[in-house]
């Protein structure tokens, strides 16, 4: 199809272009070969009157009228892909579609352990992919991903979600730790040290985030960059560490860990699930939203 004599399939390869900064990586994501990708791009340049892409000492970069298309022509391709989900039918049992789901670390083992064997055998040859990417809500506006995990803070408001779980805090420690018994007072929670994650490449990391309302601050003497490290920090050191109660239970039947109550208040965590709103007619998105809904809304 041309629309004023531009090939609506270049649409593709110029989202691929603008998004790669790189000839090479952009063939490569819409399976071209390099000629072709370069061949599309110099059409491309003809008929928007711009070049596009310039060279910028080892690497590419896009020209101001360029940064321009990157959102039209992102919407332009995720709507046709919705209107082609609206009209066409889903049925799991036969579908090979698939799926991207961005999610933290945490959340990736609770999906392993709940969801997963469950969407399988419901839809045996789909495929899945999780993604642990940071730029949040920026894949749902980008069409990267078809669902993201997100705290409700985060959550895009220009785009639907639904509630996954809600989650609370606990604290952990090493079983070892003969120092804490099964409750923890608030000065030993303040005088001990503590483990936390920066997340989503904020400034803030995780525990300036859970204890902004708060009137205390514990000492974090140990930032790491994913929650999985957290239980093992926990348990190689005398530290200690706030955790989703998820995160807890699953770890304490795998590791040396107690559970213990967290001795000031802190509201629980709603964790959303995020789709484009260009999406929500699609079948398989309306299907896979429902499936990861009700398993992932279930305790390990």
């Amino acid at each position: 199809m041309h629309l004023k004599g531009l090939d609506l399939n270049l649409l593709v390869v110029l989202d691929a272009l603008l998004k790669e900064k790189s000839i090479t990586r952009a063939g490569q994501k819409v399976y071209l070969s390099q000629s072709a990708t370069s061949g599309a791009l110099s059409r491309l340049r003809d008929f928007f009157g711009d070049q596009l892409l310039v060279p910028s000492g080892q690497k590419m970069v896009l020209t101001p009228f360029a940064e321009t298309l990157v959102n039209p022509v992102k919407d332009i391709l995720t709507t046709a892909e919705a209107m082609i989900g609206r009209t066409a039918a889903f049925d799991p049992t036969t579908s090979t579609r698939s799926f991207i789901i961005n999610m933290s670390d945490v959340s990736a083992t609770v999906f392993l352990a709940n969801s997963f064997r469950r969407i399988r055998q419901a839809a045996p040859n789909i495929q899945l992919e999780i993604v642990t990417r940071h730029a949040i809500p920026d894949i749902i506006e980008q069409g990267d991903v078809d669902f993201s995990e997100v705290p409700d803070m985060l959550a895009s408001p220009l785009h639907p979600t639904e509630k996954l779980f809600e989650d609370r805090q606990v604290c952990i420690a090493a079983s070892a730790n003969k120092a804490i018994r099964k409750e923890l007072s608030l000065q030993q929670f303040l005088s001990i040290g503590h483990v936390t994650v920066r997340v989503l490449r904020r400034k803030e990391h995780l525990g300036d985030m859970l204890f902004e309302k708060t009137n205390v601050r514990p000492r974090f003497e140990l930032i790491v960059p994913v929650f999985g490290m957290v239980p093992h920090a926990v348990v190689q050191s005398d530290l200690i560490a706030v955790v989703n109660y998820r995160l807890a239970q699953y770890y304490a039947r795998h590791l040396p860990l107690k559970i213990l109550p967290v001795p000031i208040e802190i509201p629980p965590l709603n964790m959303l699930l995020q789709w484009n709103k260009y999406r929500d007619s699609d079948l398989g998105i309306q299907w896979m939203r429902r499936m990861l809904v009700e398993t992932m809304n279930v305790e390990n």
